[in-house]
């Protein structure tokens, strides 16, 4: 009789342990013997105070910049070599600019030297700004540095605490972004609406609050691009210019007319009873149209732009030639109509309802901060003010300058024509 048959494995192979009741694994004698845990790399050094140090007469593109970071040791090193990272951020996207830069430590600073080369696919004349990473390789943290805004200005600069006639013109061309009147001192209100300006228009980064020459360059450009035509600015002639050449005769200077109060006492004398014609349109008030139109571009709940005038300048036979009662704005008002996109096309809104809940859209524009920071009514001096709908203006934006001081409404701040309107270019004024 044969033997039972026998399963043949187990004379060569080792059956596993059961493993035990908590299912944890079985330990085995080839099993590697856990590493104890790496203590950490201890920090040696701390940065701080990365920053960019351009040479007196400016950076150019493909020129060289040097680069500086401050060190403060935390411990004793023999590592002192501080890794430079160049990064450009141009048209919203941030790329690495090869190759890196090392500098060594002296006396707890470290520097280098950038080359400031094109980003890819560069426009001339575009801005880009620039800035760098740096690290130890055993230092606490990496830092970036502050950012450099190329091009570089190459002519002067206008900045707060400055005085003249060219900040009278920033003050004008700026009055779409802040408000604020043309006086002839760079303050905080200017500095505000530069940064304003920089920030939207220029897409810059980091905002200066300084007046260089690109940054004039770029407020020339928005004038050309928010332009009054010339059927735009005939509109806000007299409509008896015939008789007043559209802007009146220059009569009545510091005459008033009188009116009857609320408590039936005559009004005290103000810009709304004075006779005075002033010598055109006040600019600040055309500039700020050309602001607001601006802001309408840009705004994503309504599509809507400036149509017409209405009504600009009314002397004091204006009432006359219409054959009814007015106020007289004198150069210092303007009843601005608007059109709305309708598909591919622009047109008038169809009923008064309609264009007038698209004013009351557009005046809300028109109230904010780094915008006109315009006023409803006349509460305050030195406001852009708009007319209500209760006050009559229904289907139109009415503005005006009626509460500026004395000195921001001289003659000099009215115009003519739209030469007068642009006055010189920005660049050219910063160059002189």
């Amino acid at each position: 009789m044969s033997e039972p048959y026998q399963d043949i494995h187990s004379y060569y192979f080792i059956k596993p342990k059961a493993a035990p009741a908590d299912n944890t694994r079985v330990k085995y004698k080839t099993d590697p013997v856990p590493e104890p845990p790496k203590e950490p790399t201890p920090i040696e050094a701390r940065l701080s105070d990365a920053k960019f140090l351009p040479p007196k007469d400016g950076v150019t593109f493909n020129g060289k910049c040097k680069a500086q970071v401050k060190i403060e040791y935390l411990r004793h090193t023999i590592m002192t070599k501080i890794t430079f990272c160049l990064y450009s951020t141009y048209k919203g996207k941030t790329e690495i600019m090869k190759p890196d830069k090392f500098g060594n430590e002296k006396d707890g600073i470290a520097e280098t030297e950038f080359t400031i080369f094109y980003p890819d696919n560069y426009t001339q004349g575009d801005t880009v700004e620039y800035f760098f990473k740096a690290s130890h390789r055993r230092g606490e943290k990496e830092i970036s540095s502050e950012k450099l805004t190329m091009p570089m200005a190459s002519g002067k600069t206008i900045k707060k605490g400055d005085k003249g006639t060219i900040v009278e013109e920033i003050n004008i061309r700026l009055a779409g972004f802040g408000g604020g009147v043309p006086s002839d001192t760079f303050d905080d209100k200017t500095e505000a609406k530069v940064k304003q300006f920089q920030k939207d228009y220029m897409k810059m980064g980091t905002p200066t609050g300084e007046v260089d020459e690109d940054t004039a360059k770029k407020i020339d450009e928005f004038g050309k691009k928010y332009t009054v035509s010339l059927e735009l600015f005939d509109g806000l002639k007299c409509r008896c210019q015939p008789q007043c050449g559209g802007f009146g005769k220059g009569r009545f200077k510091n005459e008033y007319f009188e009116k009857p109060g609320k408590d039936g006492k005559p009004k005290p004398h103000d810009e709304s009873t004075h006779k005075y014609e002033y010598p055109g349109m006040h600019r600040f008030l055309l500039w700020a149209v050309r602001g607001l139109n601006y802001h309408l571009e840009k705004e994503t709940t309504i599509s809507a732009k400036l149509d017409f005038f209405s009504s600009g300048y009314r002397c004091n036979d204006h009432p006359l030639t219409i054959n009814r009662k007015t106020v007289n704005h004198m150069g210092k008002a303007a009843d601005i109509h608007f059109k709305i996109k309708a598909e591919t096309t622009w047109v008038t809104p169809k009923t008064d309802a309609e264009n007038n809940a698209l004013c009351e859209k557009i005046r809300k524009i028109c109230l904010k901060p780094d915008g006109l920071n315009a006023q409803m009514e006349w509460g305050k001096a030195n406001r852009i003010s708009l007319e209500s709908t209760a006050d009559g203006a229904k289907t139109w934006i009415h503005a005006d300058v009626r509460n500026f001081e004395k000195k921001y409404l001289d003659d000099k701040f009215f115009c003519k024509s739209i030469q007068d309107l642009d006055g010189k270019p920005l660049e050219t004024l910063i160059k002189g």
